[in-house]
């Protein structure tokens, strides 16, 4: 008992100790903190405003007064916002760089003192302050030979005038759909970097329409974090307002070289959805993306894409003339479940060492889908694997369908490679056109090259002249294979389907096709086609026979066809005796004789009630043939009675079916 008695105060000693221990270190730590209470963040004051007379590399800055260097920096851009943040301090002993309210302070341009005596007010105070008055002295020298009559952003005030109100003539215009949706028209590159800016803070589905014509720069979408909304950016606007919009990527253009040297002043357009984890989608379609060229060591001269939950589309865009390390023209890379999706897309002229027209990659689960793209004539400088066209993913589904992808004689960079880094993926590579067998590596374990893969030459229309729609002999015509993605037109806004099936490439071709016949009668029908005359004065007929000898020529109507319309012709044919025809359209210009394809019919039959003796049944089609002397000479029917050959003596009446 003696024992565990003075266990027992040992233990409560021991205690004692520790809490002592515990009290004294408090005490300490407290009595360090006091004298260091000004390190304790203190809540900014922070300035804002405009410096409408500094330049667009000038800087702003805010000293104390008595002091040697400034507390507070900040660098203007061409919008001349500036935004000045000066640290606090309260308590203790001032720490360095830091105001107190009730300091005064000199705010200067480059410099010069445009603000002086300025009172640093409470902790934590937003103040507006403009540095100046805008005049229009200052816009001349702004802006070199313009007068600030235009009207960038199309709100009815001019440039001039909105300068001097204090606002920024490049502003975004956005008109309210809904709730969630804005939409814009945008007809000067300011208002287009400004547009998608706006898009990625604004929290709404954006549709930014972009009119015909050159928009020199370097563009950027970069939504902020928590922006789950999407960005639709669509070129061939009419510029004068109509609403009315042409699909042609060729008359919209992001041009990359902004001072018109020859050489590209960066990536044209950078898409960043992975930085701040958002979810939008982003679709881009109808533009020319060219003359980018990405910095050292950066991917993507043409475009630079990085998503990460929301899926990005790319469609009808014309993608040329860029330069990077790696993926000349495009590089684009989903970092978790975000899909990448190219159709109808023509990516020529680029270079890079590697992955000269384009890199795609997936990180996770987000698919990549290429659908009726054409990739050809882009230059790799180093030798290796996917020199033209590089995919890689270890998870993701990859699918090639409908594209060309070709080089030039004498280049490298006809090779596409997919990588799965050894893993099995879904992999699907049909009904493609490579530059040669040897065209395609593919490295998933597993896989077999469809043979639905051609490697005929695609024979397009001007390849030198960038010309990427194909010849009326083309292989890649009619080789395709309908897929749940496909749209309803090509890259240049004309019917995607034309002819027996889907064609290959980008563009579908538009020259002639034969129609199924119509009205047809016990000895005639109307043959029918469809005619592109693509630019040129074309001549059309008909061929028309028993079989595909043909024979007999008809004239169509319209004789003549011009323009790049799909035009409807025909031509009324009767006197027919056979019951099957074959037919086909044929058109003639300067480049010589195109036949459409072989399209056949029958002639309409009769139903007979045929009497023999007093056995009196109905007879229909096949295989004997009598001659009828009370419908017009010559037609021939034929009957059967009771499955045997013989000729029924008499014909009671009849009915066309």
């Amino acid at each position: 008992m003696t024992t565990i008695t003075r266990k027992k105060q040992g233990e409560t000693a021991m205690l004692k100790h520790i809490l002592l221990t515990m009290m004294m270190a408090a005490l300490l730590v407290i009595a360090s903190l006091a004298p260091a209470r000004a390190m304790i963040s203190e809540p900014s004051v922070v300035y804002y405003g405009s410096a409408p007379n500094a330049g667009t590399t000038s800087t702003v800055t805010l000293t104390l007064q008595g002091a040697n260097k400034p507390i507070a920096i900040w660098k203007v851009g061409g919008d001349r916002k500036y935004v000045l943040r000066v640290p606090m301090d309260s308590v203790g002993a001032r720490l360095p760089n830091t105001a107190r309210t009730g300091d005064t302070a000199a705010i200067a341009v480059d410099g010069v003192v445009v603000k002086e005596a300025v009172v640093i007010p409470l902790r934590g105070s937003l103040v507006k302050l403009e540095l100046g008055t805008r005049t229009a002295d200052q816009w001349a020298k702004d802006h070199p030979g313009d007068n600030g009559s235009g009207d960038m952003n199309r709100n009815g005030i001019s440039d001039l005038q909105d300068y001097l109100n204090g606002n920024d003539p490049a502003s975004c215009v956005w008109t309210a759909v809904d709730a969630s949706h804005a939409e814009t028209s945008v007809y000067h590159p300011l208002v287009l970097n400004n547009c998608l800016a706006d898009s990625g803070t604004d929290q709404k589905h954006n549709l930014i329409r972009l009119a015909k014509g050159t928009y020199a720069g370097n563009f950027s979408y970069a939504p902020a974090w928590g922006e789950e909304f999407g960005l639709t950016l669509t070129g061939g606007y009419d510029p004068a307002g109509s609403g009315v919009r042409s699909a042609d990527p060729a008359l919209t253009i992001l041009n990359g070289d902004t001072d018109s040297d020859g050489t590209g002043n960066g990536t044209v357009l950078v898409v960043n959805t992975d930085t701040a984890k958002t979810h939008g989608k982003v679709h881009i379609e109808g533009l020319t993306v060219k003359n980018g060229k990405a910095s050292t060591g950066q991917r993507g001269g043409g475009i630079q894409a990085r998503i990460y939950q929301g899926d990005l589309e790319l469609v009808g865009n014309i993608i040329s003339g860029n330069s990077a390390d790696i993926g000349g023209g495009l590089s684009a890379e989903s970092s978790d479940s975000g899909q990448i999706f190219l159709t109808n897309n023509i990516i020529f002229g680029n270079s890079a060492a590697n992955a000269a027209a384009a890199r795609i990659a997936a990180a996770a689960a987000g698919a990549i889908t290429l659908l009726n793209n054409t990739v050809a004539n882009n230059t790799a400088t180093a030798a290796g694997d996917g020199r033209s066209l590089f995919i890689e993913s270890s998870a993701a589904a990859v699918e090639l369908t409908n594209n060309i992808i070709a080089g030039l004689a004498g280049l490298t960079g006809s090779d596409v490679f997919i990588n799965s880094l050894g893993a099995s993926i879904p992999l699907s590579i049909t009904h493609n056109a490579f530059a040669a067998l040897t065209g395609l590596l593919a490295n998933a374990p597993g896989f077999v090259p469809d043979v639905s893969n051609i490697s005929s030459a695609p024979q397009f229309k001007a390849l030198q002249a960038g010309d990427y729609r194909l010849q009326a002999t083309s292989p890649g015509i009619d080789t395709g294979v309908s897929h749940a993605k496909l749209l309803a037109t090509d890259a240049g806004g004309l019917g995607r389907l034309f002819g027996n099936s889907v064609d290959l490439g980008a563009y579908e071709y538009h020259g002639i096709a034969t129609s199924p016949a119509t009205a047809r009668t016990l000895s005639g029908a109307t043959l029918n086609g469809l005619v592109n005359a693509n630019d040129l004065d074309t001549t059309v007929s008909f061929e028309y026979g028993p079989d595909t000898g043909y024979g007999s020529m008809a004239v169509a109507t319209p004789l003549t066809v011009t323009g790049m319309a799909d035009t409807p012709v025909s031509a009324a044919v009767n006197g027919l005796t056979f019951r099957v025809y074959h037919y086909r359209v044929v058109a003639v210009n300067s480049l010589g004789t195109t036949y459409g394809n072989d399209q056949s019919f029958t002639l309409n039959k009769f139903v007979a009630a045929v009497s023999m003796g007093n056995l009196s049944q109905m007879y229909d089609g096949t295989p004997k043939t009598v001659t009828i002397s009370t419908i017009p000479t010559g037609l021939a029917v034929d009957v059967t009675y009771n499955g045997s050959s013989t000729v029924p003596v008499s014909l009671g009446s009849y009915d066309v079916v």
